[in-house]
């Protein structure tokens, strides 16, 4: 039996897989719509709690039951671990499913041959009285999986609305509607979010304050009042510097804060941080921050004038010492990792500026 340190640090490192594998970012999205990319991988996001049936396409067996000795086998540390990760919100189809991929995970990497016998026998341990619930999850999963794996060229084939179209009729075949609408909630909300996003930078007439209270707008028609405990209120709260980078980001707004003196421009930025929700002591610090980078543009436009004049004097190849003690001169304490960025072909300063962003 696996030590219990041990266990617990793998299932972590499972856990943590499982919820980079969900999307880390569910709250950005690109400027504009993206394909979706066909994955077997399940997006999951908090919703409010709902009466479902069953997925759809799987009866579980007495025989499947995870009886039997990998049942024996059920560590209890494992056990203790699943209930304090998942015990919370496990009535859940989302939650469900994180504990799903979650397990998948560690037992395949484990027990190659007999996984899925022990996952069974860990949920029915853990869960007993939504074993039959989890179960017919994995069994659908594991069939979506499969299904992925033979379409897969014919997915990459198609354009974004047959793809997702596609993707969305079998989910439902195989998770059942409802239950598949929770669990790729967060996809669904994602690509609202770049729609949204997309359509406030195409608006050629809107000012920056106006492009900002639409997408305050956006959020809270996407992640409104009717998800209990998840509004945009609280998607702010708790990822306000993901939304400030999707707005900030916009080459719209981008635009904009590149055509405004560097006085005019933080304050622009400033009015932004402050509409997402940003308290004083965080402008404040953000103030700093942008007076900062604009300094250090400053400096590097300097550095590579100047560099690139010494070039020219020694005839495109000036010594590697006047090189460095130019570093020096204007980075002094980073002028050796300067000096290894631009070995490997790297010069920060050659970078395209963004605003509010680097």
């Amino acid at each position: 039996m696996a030590r219990p340190g041990n266990m617990r640090l793998a299932l972590a490192s499972a856990v943590a897989a499982a919820l980079v594998a969900v999307g880390a970012w569910w709250w950005l999205g690109a400027a504009a719509p993206a394909p979706v990319t066909a994955t077997a991988s399940t997006g999951v996001e908090p919703v409010a709690p709902r009466t479902r049936p069953r997925a759809a396409s799987v009866q579980v067996s007495e025989t499947a039951s995870g009886s039997g000795a990998a049942a024996d086998q059920v560590d209890p540390a494992l056990v203790e671990r699943l209930q304090e990760e998942y015990g919370g919100h496990i009535e859940h189809a989302y939650m469900q499913m994180r504990l799903v991929e979650a397990l998948m995970r560690y037992f395949q990497a484990r027990f190659p041959d007999d996984w899925e016998d022990r996952l069974r026998a860990a949920v029915r341990a853990a869960f007993p009285e939504f074993a039959d619930e989890i179960e017919a999850l994995l069994a659908a999963r594991i069939e979506y999986e499969a299904w992925m794996d033979s379409h897969r060229n014919e997915l990459q084939g198609l354009d974004a609305t047959a793809q997702r179209e596609a993707l969305r009729q079998t989910r439902e075949r195989l998770f059942g509607a409802e239950v598949a609408d929770e669990i790729w909630a967060a996809e669904r909300k994602n690509r609202a979010v770049s729609d949204a996003l997309a359509a406030i930078d195409a608006d050629s007439e809107a000012s920056l304050q106006d492009k900002l209270a639409m997408y305050r707008d956006s959020l809270e028609d996407i992640y409104g009042p009717e998800d209990v405990g998840e509004g945009a209120v609280s998607k702010l709260a708790r990822h306000r510097h993901e939304a400030m980078t999707s707005f900030i980001g916009l080459n719209s707004v981008q635009r904009a804060l590149g055509e405004l003196p560097a006085d005019a421009r933080r304050r622009e930025l400033r009015a932004i941080r402050e509409g997402m929700g940003l308290d004083e002591e965080a402008l404040t610090r953000w103030d700093q921050l942008d007076q900062k980078r604009d300094q250090r543009w400053e400096h590097g436009a300097a550095y590579m004038a100047e560099r690139a004049a010494l070039i020219e004097r020694h005839g495109g190849a000036a010594p590697e010492n006047e090189l460095h003690a130019l570093r020096v001169r204007y980075f002094d304490d980073e002028a050796e990792t300067i000096r290894a960025e631009e070995a490997a072909g790297l010069f920060r300063f050659d970078r395209e500026r963004r605003w509010g962003l680097n």
